[in-house]
This record gives structure tokens, sequence and C-alpha cells, in this order.
């Protein structure tokens, strides 16, 4: 591959990128706002421990039976869960995320 085609391969691939991240914080705020709007960021954190664990159940009982449509949908779902736990204890889950991607990166080096 030449060098010109490499660099266009990389420029769509740092495009492909910025607009996953992009769509990744507009659902991510989705969520927020609709949690906003059932109060659920208010509510009480060990009852949303509860919610992340039977999605987590869910998850465990997916993956035992192969039901790769169950593992993608309760993987969502724990997002969510995860979500409004962070703002439940006045954290944004992507500042999480992006702190342990950081502690992942740094460990490399």
């Amino acid at each position: 591959m030449d060098m010109e085609k490499l660099l266009n391969k990389g420029k769509e691939t740092l495009s492909n990128v910025a607009d996953k991240a992009q769509t990744y914080d507009y659902l991510t705020e989705q969520i927020k706002i609709w949690a906003t709007n059932q109060a659920l960021n208010t509510g009480k954190p060990d009852l949303q421990l509860i919610k992340l664990t039977e999605e987590f159940g869910e998850l465990a009982q997916g993956h035992l039976q192969a039901d790769h449509d169950e593992i993608a949908e309760t993987l969502g779902d724990l997002y969510i869960a995860l979500t409004i736990y962070a703002m439940q204890q006045g954290l944004d889950i992507r500042e999480c995320i992006k702190n342990a991607t950081t502690e992942l990166t740094s460990s490399n080096d």
C-alpha cells in the first residue's frame, strides 16, 4: 500500500472514531435526560446496585445459553444502569471510562 492510501485510510479511521464518540456522547446524554425525567438520578444507589446485579445475572444467563442477542441487549442495559449509578454518585460515566482508559494506556508504556 502506498503512503497516500495509508494516510487516507488513517484519516477515515480517525473520522470514524470521532463519529462514534459523538454518537456515544449523544446516547449517554439521552440516557441521562431520561434518568433525570424519571427521577432516577436522585434514587438510592443501593437499589441501582441491585439493578446492576440483576442485569449482570441476565448477562451470565445469555452467556451460558450462547444467546448473542440476549448478551447484546443486556450489555446495553448494563451501560444504562451504570450511567444511572454514576449519576447517583455524582459522577459522569464518560469521565469514569476516560480515566480507566487513561490508566490502561499509561500502563502499556
